[in-house]
């Protein structure tokens, strides 16, 4: 594996985090909203939200979306 990586272009090392990092977002939302079976998919990412980013800027978050900002 270290041998193909030295390979690769920065271009193609890149796409392949990108695509990896992709791949995991997926997988945490999807597993997310096997617990939540009933939430809808903008409550899954708030729920992702808080998971990574923390109850406190969820919260602001929620706010925001309540007002109809975004």
């Amino acid at each position: 594996m270290t041998q193909r990586l030295r390979a690769m272009t920065p271009t193609e090392r890149f796409a392949m985090a990108a695509e990896m990092t992709d791949f995991v977002c997926e997988q945490s939302l999807a597993a997310i909203a096997a617990t939540m079976p009933d939430a809808s998919p903008q409550e899954v990412r708030l729920r992702w939200c808080e998971l990574h980013y923390g109850k406190p800027l969820t919260d602001r978050l929620r706010a925001y979306l309540a007002a109809g900002k975004a």
